[in-house]
């Protein structure tokens, strides 16, 4: 059965998979500096009255070599700590109730495009740079 929900995927993926090695190790060095940008700007909003939280933000790749992402975790080898970052994030109501303190989405939708930008640019560059690359 045919996909139809992405036309001509196997085309591009073709394409994507004779893009020259250093295209790919410069898109993701670029990936690693904005995922530690962007813990950089998170870090702050976290609120303060939460403890650890703030020190327990950082980033890690996904160790799935089909995909590029960058994880960032709050609390990643604390259970309990993970608990609490998403219940500090969206709330939690209960038994227990608590408001919630959005610091990562807010954060993330700001820098959003830059990051993407950033990225984008960085594997143009290492392209223009391999095949030569065309002013304008």
């Amino acid at each position: 059965m045919v996909n139809h929900r992405f036309i001509g995927r196997d085309r591009l993926i073709r394409k994507l998979r004779q893009l020259p090695v250093e295209v790919r190790i410069a898109a993701r060095n670029e990936l690693d500096a904005q995922a530690a940008f962007l813990v950089e700007k998170i870090r702050p909003n976290v609120p303060q009255d939460e403890g650890d939280l703030a020190s327990s933000l950082h980033w890690r790749r996904n160790p799935s070599r089909t995909r590029i992402r960058v994880i960032i975790t709050e609390g990643a080898n604390d259970e309990t700590l993970g608990r609490k970052a998403r219940a500090v994030e969206f709330g939690r109501g209960g038994d227990n109730p608590m408001d919630p303190q959005p610091h990562f989405f807010p954060t993330y939708r700001a820098y959003k495009r830059k990051i993407q930008n950033a990225i984008q640019k960085a594997a143009r560059d290492a392209a223009r740079r391999i095949w030569g690359g065309g002013g304008k």
